[in-house]
């Protein structure tokens, strides 16, 4: 007869606790979320996550990304607003597409009114 395998509780602890940093540490790895190294979008990922929604839209939602897209290029934060609240009115946005507005509504919400050069 075979003797049972025991594994001690300190041995459990000790792999629940690599396994549990693992998977801490490993599911962050590569997702920047578009934040810079200060934890701020740019507007540069901004522009970016807009493109990528949109590029395949409605042309009229699309037409409207383009203007947001053109507003922030200019540095024209309240046109941009004004087309991203048009855009938020649609019905016929994706999950994904609405939260890109949303958070770029948001970061745009960040910048001062009066940007000094």
């Amino acid at each position: 007869m075979k003797a049972p395998i025991t594994i001690t509780l300190g041995k459990r602890f000790a792999f629940l606790a690599a396994l549990c940093v693992f998977v801490c540490f490993g599911s962050g790895c590569g997702k920047s979320n578009g934040l810079n190294s200060q934890g701020q979008m740019s507007a540069a990922t901004v522009i970016g996550q807009l493109q990528s929604a949109f590029k395949s839209a409605d042309p009229l939602i699309r037409n409207d990304a383009d203007a947001a897209v053109k507003a922030i290029q200019r540095a024209d934060y309240p046109s941009a607003l004004n087309a991203l609240e048009k855009m938020r009115s649609e019905p016929h946005l994706t999950f994904e597409q609405d939260e890109i507005v949303k958070k770029a509504t948001a970061f745009l919400r960040t910048i001062p009114a009066d940007p000094k050069p």
